[in-house]
């Protein structure tokens, strides 16, 4: 039996801000990152530690963010604020 340490759900992950804006910078992609890239990178590197609430927790943390100019929605993709923004 797998003690809590060996637990890999038992880690804490950061705040979803945190793993959002991650993900945003490692695409480096200048035309923006899209909702399910988001996901994706935020799945492959928190895997089994997400709560089964992962698809509505982002959602909602992009929408603060968004709203709170923490990031800008373009179409369907974010970006972070700044003079590459478009």
């Amino acid at each position: 039996m797998a003690t809590e340490e060996e637990d890999p759900r038992t880690h804490s992950l950061p705040p979803y801000p945190q793993m959002i804006l991650a993900a945003v910078a490692a695409s480096g992609d200048k035309d923006g990152t899209s909702l399910s890239a988001i996901s994706e990178y935020v799945e492959s590197s928190y895997e089994g530690q997400l709560p089964p609430s992962h698809a509505s927790l982002l959602a909602a943390h992009l929408t603060r963010m968004t709203e709170a100019g923490e990031l800008l929605l373009v179409g369907s993709v974010y970006f972070r604020p700044g003079p590459e923004a478009p």
